[in-house]
C-alpha cells in the first residue's frame, strides 16, 4: 500500500510539473494599439495595453505616421521606461497637433516574440475641434469649517470641547486673471472669513464684457 501511494504522489508531480511547464511556454506578452485621438489642445494621445500574460521584457518601436507621412519614430526599452504590466492601459504623446482634419496612423514593432501582430496596427480619422467655454465663477459656495480641540483651545478657549464643525456659506466678492487660472475670491457673510480664493484652470483667459466674474476660456 506504502509503494502504490508513492506511485500515485509521484505520478502526481509529474503532472503538476509538466502543466507549469506547459502554462510558462505559452505565457507571452502581447502589447495592442488600443485608440488614436487628440487632446483639448488637439495634440495626438496614443493608447496601448499589454494583452498578454506576462510584462514586457524588451524594446518597442512606435511609429506615427499622418496623411501618410512619417511624423515620429522612437524606440522605447521596458521595464526600464515602465512596467508594462498585463492589462494595464497606457498612453503615449508622440509630441504633434492635428490642424483641422488628419489620419493617424500608428505602428508598433515590438523587438521581441508578440503575437499577434494584427493588433500592433491601427489607422483613425481625426478632426481638431479645439474647444472654447465660458467659465464664470460660482456666485455662492458652502466652506466646512472645522476647527479640531487642539486648535480651539490653544487659540481660542482653553476649555474648548470636542471638534467643532459646521459649513459656511460663502459669496463672490470679485475675481482676477493670473496666467492661464481664474482666480475666485469668496467671502462669508459676517465676514469671519475673507479673500478665500479658488483657482479654476482657464487657458487664454478673457473677461466676458457681458457678466462679472464670466472668463472666455480656450481649453
Amino acid at each position: 500500500m506504502k509503494r502504490t501511494a508513492q506511485r500515485i504522489t509521484t505520478g502526481s508531480m509529474l503532472v503538476f510539473i509538466i502543466l507549469i511547464t506547459v502554462s510558462f511556454c505559452f505565457a507571452a506578452a502581447d502589447v495592442a494599439v488600443t485608440d488614436i485621438n487628440l487632446d483639448s489642445s488637439c495634440s495626438v494621445q496614443i493608447g496601448y495595453k499589454n494583452v498578454g500574460t506576462v510584462p514586457v521584457n524588451g524594446d518597442i518601436e512606435f511609429k506615427t505616421f499622418l496623411d501618410g507621412t512619417q511624423k515620429t519614430a522612437v524606440t522605447l526599452s521596458f521595464p526600464a521606461f515602465g512596467n508594462l504590466a498585463p492589462g494595464m492601459p497606457y498612453f503615449y504623446a508622440p509630441g504633434y497637433k492635428v490642424s483641422g482634419s488628419g489620419t493617424v496612423k500608428v505602428v508598433l514593432s515590438p523587438k521581441y516574440k508578440d503575437d499577434p501582430a494584427s493588433n500592433n496596427e491601427m489607422t483613425k480619422a481625426l478632426t481638431c475641434k479645439p474647444a472654447t467655454r465660458q467659465s464664470k465663477c460660482a456666485p455662492k459656495t458652502l466652506q466646512k469649517v472645522k476647527f479640531d480641540e487642539q486648535y480651539l483651545k490653544s487659540s481660542f478657549d482653553t476649555s474648548a470641547g470636542p471638534v467643532n464643525s459646521n459649513e459656511v456659506e460663502l459669496t463672490i466678492d470679485g475675481s482676477n486673471i493670473q496666467g492661464d487660472f481664474i482666480n475666485c475670491h469668496y467671502k462669508s457673510k459676517n465676514g469671519d472669513i475673507f479673500n478665500l480664493v479658488y483657482h479654476y484652470s482657464c487657458k487664454g483667459a478673457v473677461k466676458d464684457p457681458s457678466a462679472p466674474n464670466t472668463y472666455i476660456c480656450k481649453n
